[in-house]
């Protein structure tokens, strides 16, 4: 005899199955949807006002100088870090959340390579190998000539393109002042023209900036996207030339005449 039950087949049951998941995919909340102002709760409120507020004081304080009477070289990367700190303890507070769980989302491979570039820069820095090099054409690129200015962005866009733009600055941007002939530089000039021309020369090519490297990194793994040297150098060399060379005259205006 057969009961008043309907059996399902394997295929039947496979399709009910299907239905099912897709029914509670509907009903599942997306994890990166981004939910409305009136949606979200006070703590939630409260939270973002006080990443806006951090991040705010951050650039705050990163930008006043320090007084003329603080002789000492306070470390500006203590202020990021204490605002990260922080964070994580209002996150907990208010959140209940572990601090644990922002730390297991930092990409620690990112922070060992600059760890690691840093110290491999203050290494090359005692060999004098770069003294010597900057003592070599410190002469040629006298910033009050035409033919020195466009000597020392040659030499920019190239070191930045070679050590990158950051540990590049690193290397020389003690010896800025060396570069105004018999006379030392007072003004904010080679500054200027130093942090434009490295800044970009970071889009010259893939190794021109260390943040090249990581979005480089991403695609691959993610989007499995192989940003290659030349692909990124077709876009990036005539570019990055145009700009610099459009913009140096009015930097350079800047440094000499406007301050």
């Amino acid at each position: 005899m057969q009961d008043g039950n309907p059996r399902l087949t394997p295929s039947g049951s496979r399709h009910s199955m299907k239905v099912k998941e897709a029914q509670e995919a509907e009903n599942e909340e997306p994890v990166n949807r981004i939910k409305p102002f009136k949606e979200r709760t006070w703590k939630e409120l409260i939270f973002a006002g006080w990443l806006c507020f951090i991040m705010l004081f951050v650039v705050v304080l990163l930008t006043i100088p320090p007084p003329p009477t603080v002789k000492s070289k306070f470390n500006l990367g203590l202020i990021p870090l204490g605002a990260s700190i922080l964070t994580m303890l209002v996150d907990s507070i208010i959140n209940r959340k572990y601090a644990f769980d922002a730390m297991a989302r930092v990409d620690w491979t990112v922070v060992l390579m600059f760890m690691g570039l840093f110290a491999w820069i203050g290494g090359f820095q005692n060999t004098c190998i770069p003294k010597r090099i900057f003592d070599g054409l410190a002469e040629y690129m006298n910033l009050h000539t035409f033919g020195g200015v466009i000597l020392f962005t040659v030499f920019v866009i190239i070191g930045a393109n070679i050590f990158s733009n950051v540990p590049l600055t690193i290397l020389i941007i003690d010896r800025l002042p060396d570069l105004c002939g018999d006379e030392k530089c007072t003004g904010p000039l080679g500054g200027l023209i130093l942090s434009w021309v490295a800044t970009i020369s970071g889009n010259t090519s893939l190794i021109g900036s260390i943040c090249n490297l990581i979005v480089a990194e991403k695609a691959r793994s993610t989007l499995n996207y192989q940003l290659t040297f030349l692909r990124y150098a077709r876009f990036g060399l005539a570019s990055a030339l145009l700009v610099i060379y459009c913009g140096l005259p009015f930097v350079y205006f800047l440094g000499r005449y406007a301050t």
